[in-house]
């Protein structure tokens, strides 16, 4: 029978792994990490420049802004007002597109808690972006008139931008990306505010 090596005193050959492979067994969860939280969907919204409107000149045969109780200026020229897209919450933003939308000038990626508001259904985040256009609509002619020295209640401004440029809100249909038309899309008629 032969002596354990300590006995002798030799010492015993451990059995250890070379410095690559223990790399790569310490390497392979890293990875498998990174691959699940790329390709899992992010709880962000990217928001980008949508289209614009005229808003000194007409659309859908109507004048975008019309003014009663007071005397208008003819004008000439445009004032365009842009919308902003932002993809819909149900999109499913990656990754690489919130690393893209951080580098990118023309883009911004937010929360979606600062886009849309929680725990409600498309058409409810739909009424209440309408609701918020409404209300910044009113408040802007408000302190239009009174910087013009202009009684709001004697002169009556009617903006006429839901089929011209709505609030952001999610489209029915979306796109491959996740974005939605010209943002607000589901809101529909002409209304004036």
């Amino acid at each position: 029978m032969t002596p354990h090596p300590s006995c002798t005193g030799t010492p015993a050959r451990r059995r250890t792994l070379s410095r690559p492979r223990a790399l790569a067994l310490a390497a392979a969860p890293v990875v498998a990490l990174l691959a699940v939280a790329g390709f899992a969907p992010r709880p962000y919204s990217v928001a980008r420049p949508g289209q614009t409107t005229d808003v000194l000149g007409t659309h859908g045969g109507g004048e975008v802004i019309s003014t009663s109780g007071a005397t208008v200026r003819k004008t000439s020229g445009q004032l365009r007002m842009v919308a902003i897209q932002a993809t819909a919450p149900t999109a499913e933003i990656r990754v690489g597109e919130v690393i893209e939308g951080w580098f990118r000038t023309d883009r911004a990626v937010l929360p979606l808690a600062a886009v849309f508001p929680s725990g409600g259904s498309e058409e409810e985040v739909a009424q209440h972006n309408v609701a918020d256009m409404k209300s910044s609509q009113r408040a802007a002619t408000t302190a239009a008139l009174r910087f013009l020295h202009r009684d709001p209640e004697r002169v009556k401004v009617r903006l006429r931008l839901d089929d011209a440029v709505a609030p952001s809100a999610p489209a029915r249909s979306v796109s491959r990306r996740g974005s939605t038309g010209p943002a607000g899309s589901t809101a529909r008629g002409r209304r004036g505010y």
